[in-house]
């Protein structure tokens, strides 16, 4: 049947097949694996290096879209990082993530990253439709976080106390942080225009 839409342009695979001795089919690329970045890390400072400003992530708020540039997102990566190793996280006391998808969470995640710090985040749900927490308790307990985050002290209030005594990190709203230190973060503004289109 002819519609008028053009078909879709695919590589073409190239693969190996064979039946393993159980009758399960295993199909492997031919292709030697290429070069590839080592972390996640090296490819963000890569493009901070060669286009500073470029948008790594936009998110669109009441206010607008805010966006963080590649440039944005190393140095606040770097912030972050420090930041959660002076609070004494670190590969034995992992980062517990309460917060959905967006900015706040992408930087967070590099900062952990740079530092070596493991993060887990959990759903959204856990934190605003559960009445009890009781995931987010048992997932605390098994995984020990040295801290916690939340964009929003007042949106996640009941999980930060779930998880308490563990140390709070939020984006917005009263620090949560125990002896009066600041919210850990460094800005990536909300500008009011949209991002810029993709090359």
């Amino acid at each position: 049947m002819e519609t008028g839409i053009p078909e879709p342009l695919f590589a073409v695979p190239h693969v190996t097949a064979a039946t393993d001795e159980d009758g399960a089919l295993v199909i492997r690329s031919a292709e030697p694996l290429a070069g590839y970045p080592v972390t996640v890390m090296y490819s963000v400072r890569a493009w901070a290096a060669a286009d500073p400003g470029h948008p790594m992530v936009a998110e669109r708020t009441p206010g607008g879209w805010r966006t963080c540039g590649y440039g944005e997102a190393a140095a606040a990566a770097d912030a972050i990082g420090q930041g959660l190793l002076d609070r004494g996280l670190g590969p034995g006391r992992p980062l517990l993530v309460l917060s959905g998808n967006g900015v706040d969470h992408l930087l967070v995640t590099l900062g952990a990253m740079t530092a070596g710090v493991p993060v887990a985040p959990v759903s959204v749900a856990y934190s605003l439709q559960s009445h009890d927490h009781a995931r987010i308790r048992a997932i605390t307990a098994m995984i020990r976080p040295g801290a916690v985050f939340a964009e929003d002290a007042e949106r996640f209030a009941a999980a930060l106390d779930a998880v308490s005594p563990v140390p709070a990190i939020v984006r917005t709203g009263p620090g949560r942080e125990p002896n009066g230190s600041p919210t850990l973060w460094p800005p990536c503004p909300a500008p009011a225009s949209p991002p810029p289109a993709p090359p």
